[in-house]
């Protein structure tokens, strides 16, 4: 087994560099005929993402910088993106969710990429990323109690 190990280690060595490569691009989330470029304000009811992605034959690491309406959307440095993926913020809840048919859904693995210090987690973000969920609840980490989401968001620090 640890031969066959070896074997494909190398042949994804190929194509995957030991060094992390990275990534960048921009999402809008509330997509409307918005034009998607670096400098722009973004406009009400549109939240803008930046994937950054590292990716290496090692590991692969994806943390998004997100922009909410008011925001001017500016390219990441290469410093900042490195800083950005190997920061955590910390996490305001211990899990988040909702409801998806009376059933109570876990998406604390969904949301986790977007807990970047400085972003602004908002119900239309949250939205987005799973529009199946009616009801997004939180699990606050002080009280241990479980939450309705905010209107107006949580900013990670």
């Amino acid at each position: 087994m640890c031969t066959l190990r070896r074997i494909l280690r190398w042949v994804f060595s190929l194509c995957y560099s030991k060094e992390p490569r990275f990534y960048s691009e921009l999402r809008t989330y509330n997509p409307q005929n918005i034009d998607l470029n670096w400098e722009t304000v973004v406009p009400a009811g549109v939240v803008l993402c930046e994937k950054i992605e590292a990716v290496s034959i090692d590991d692969r690491k994806t943390r998004y910088k997100v922009w909410n309406e008011g925001d001017r959307v500016v390219m990441s440095t290469m410093e900042d993106k490195i800083r950005l993926l190997h920061s955590r913020g910390n996490l305001p809840w211990l899990w988040i969710g909702g409801d998806n048919n009376f059933v109570s859904q876990d998406r604390t693995r969904l949301v986790e990429p977007f807990v970047v210090p400085g972003n602004r987690i908002t119900e239309e973000l949250l939205k987005d990323i799973d529009p199946l969920i009616t009801k997004w609840n939180y699990i606050d980490i002080a009280t241990f109690k479980e939450v309705e989401f905010p209107k107006e968001g949580i900013t990670i620090r």
